[in-house]
């Protein structure tokens, strides 16, 4: 979808590149984007939605107060998760995400009609030349791949074929929270988003449709089993620890299968994009079942950072660590979740 060679902002960007040991990476200069969804931001979003013009949106922020400039009038503010609505409407509509999943308050394959197995097709296939981009956009680390055959999700009564787009990742400052749904009362220490397009839908306009998107949430487990190929995503993050930061990498062997249980029960609700402009048109799949990930490798993310200092001029330019970038749970509104079953392994 995207090609992080060449990122627009304001119709021009620049990027410095630098190869190193057949790494390729690309810093953005963090200043022309701090806060603000671009093409390369907005975690969910990617460039699911529109705008007329920057001066229409508003820096955000998922922390209350985060000082991000100054200007000819002062100090410039982020708005934090309970201002998002103020300045992105959707934010603060009856169809938000993420929830409170509660497997026990109903049935597993029922429903009208009754949900039916997802499929993940082509997820096993490698990347083009086994090269991943991953990026940094100062509230989550993104990670994209050119294929021969495009991954899809289908099955799952989802309304056609949906395409892979990006997948991206949650996480905490500390190991009792991190994900952004919540099971049973329990936040994990990280949740992945493997994000998924309507193929029948352009990418300018899926997020304007009730169905545009499909996004498939896995959570990951404090486990002193370390996930093997995790380990390859980790050393690519030392590459991205400063905001708007890219980097290709080979990962010879890793495949989006990887990042997904061998155990395909979820739990199905409609919802939204959990980072403005939160646009209600996600169909959710969050998969139950975990991925372990090692205390090391929980670590490696929060040593990234979501602003990094250039001076001491001001406040603004104070480092701040990226972490916590989960949005607090919304209400249902109504809503009531449906659970697929899978039966191959035990379940929650």
């Amino acid at each position: 979808m995207w090609n992080y060679g060449s990122v627009c902002a304001n119709g021009l960007l620049l990027l410095s590149l630098l190869s190193i040991s057949g790494y390729h990476t690309a810093e953005i200069p963090w200043e022309l984007n701090d806060g603000h969804p671009s093409t390369t931001d907005a975690a969910e979003s990617g460039s699911f939605f529109e705008r007329s013009s920057d001066s229409e949106l508003k820096p955000w922020s998922y922390m209350y107060g985060q000082m991000v400039g100054v200007g000819a009038n002062g100090p410039q503010y982020a708005i934090g998760p309970s201002e998002w609505h103020t300045a992105y409407e959707a934010c603060g509509g009856q169809r938000q995400s993420p929830i409170h999943i509660e497997p026990a308050h109903f049935q597993a394959n029922t429903g009208s009609p009754a949900l039916k197995p997802l499929t993940f097709v082509d997820y096993d296939d490698a990347a083009l030349n086994d090269t991943w981009t991953f990026l940094n956009n100062g509230h989550s680390v993104q990670i994209t791949a050119s294929f021969i055959t495009i991954p899809q999700l289908q099955g799952g009564d989802l309304p056609g074929k949906y395409i892979f787009k990006q997948a991206h990742l949650h996480w905490g400052s500390h190991d009792l929270v991190g994900s952004e749904h919540v099971i049973n009362g329990r936040r994990y220490p990280v949740e992945i988003h493997l994000v998924h397009q309507k193929k029948t839908l352009p990418d300018a306009t899926a997020a304007n449709f009730s169905d545009g998107l499909a996004v498939v949430g896995v959570l990951g487990e404090l486990s002193a089993e370390t996930h093997p190929l995790f380990d390859s995503i980790i050393h690519a993050l030392e590459l991205i620890t400063s905001p708007s930061t890219t980097a290709s990498v080979p990962l010879p062997g890793f495949t989006l299968s990887d990042l997904v249980p061998r155990n395909h029960s979820y739990v199905r609700y409609l919802g939204s994009l959990t980072t403005p402009p939160c646009s209600e048109a996600v169909i959710w799949s969050v998969l139950p079942n975990t991925l372990p990930i090692s205390q090391n490798q929980l670590n490696a993310l929060r040593r990234l950072w979501s602003k990094t200092k250039r001076s001491a001029k001001n406040n603004a330019n104070a480092a701040v660590v990226l972490e916590d970038n989960f949005r607090p749970l919304q209400p249902l509104h109504g809503r009531t979740p449906q659970y697929f079953y899978d039966a191959t392994e035990a379940q929650i």
